[in-house]
């Protein structure tokens, strides 16, 4: 459970180079001793500008986001955003808890088990008559194997992740029934 020490997150503007005023010294400290680190942002580069014009124009990062360890470990997945400074001098800074990593297609491994099982799948799958150029062809004839490997690989080895995961949650269920030695016998 996370407590709310570890929920500890705040954004704060340094405006004060650490070599030259005496408070940065006194804020390093407190971040020390509170254990808190600086969280990674993406997006924008600059977290506020003036809104001047020609050389009076500036653009910096002011803003920094902190959290302790045990809040970065509760939340391995975080996202910390920097929003596009539009209307006012701050751009918005979003946190997103549990950021969804993009959807990527696995890549197509032959297995070694396959070789013990059916060997005229191969083929019967290359054996699919197919119009068109050379190329064309040898492209559809290995995508053809490739979802045959795929389909018949889920109906014939596709539930031994399952058994795997049935067969540990019972050793699990018999560890946790065990109370004294002789138990064990």
């Amino acid at each position: 459970m996370v407590t709310l020490y570890q929920l500890l997150l705040f954004i704060v503007n340094l405006i004060m180079p650490k070599e030259k005023k005496s408070g940065a010294k006194l804020f390093q400290q407190t971040l020390s001793d509170l254990e808190l680190c600086e969280l990674e942002a993406k997006g924008q580069r600059f977290t506020w500008m003036n809104k001047r014009e020609d050389e009076a124009f500036v653009m910096e990062r002011l803003d920094k986001t902190f959290a302790s360890v045990e809040w970065i470990n509760s939340y391995p997945h975080y996202a910390l955003k920097i929003q596009p400074i539009l209307r006012f001098d701050h751009g918005s800074i979003i946190l997103d808890f549990e950021m969804q990593q993009p959807f990527r297609r696995r890549i197509f491994r032959f297995k070694r088990m396959w070789l013990t099982h059916d060997k005229d799948m191969v083929q019967n799958a290359w054996n699919v008559h197919t119009q068109g150029s050379r190329a064309f062809k040898l492209q559809h004839k290995i995508t053809n194997v490739k979802k045959q490997f795929i389909e018949w690989n889920k109906q014939v080895f596709g539930k031994v992740k399952k058994e795997i995961k049935d067969k540990q949650k019972k050793l699990q269920d018999l560890q946790d029934s065990i109370q004294t030695f002789a138990d064990v016998r």
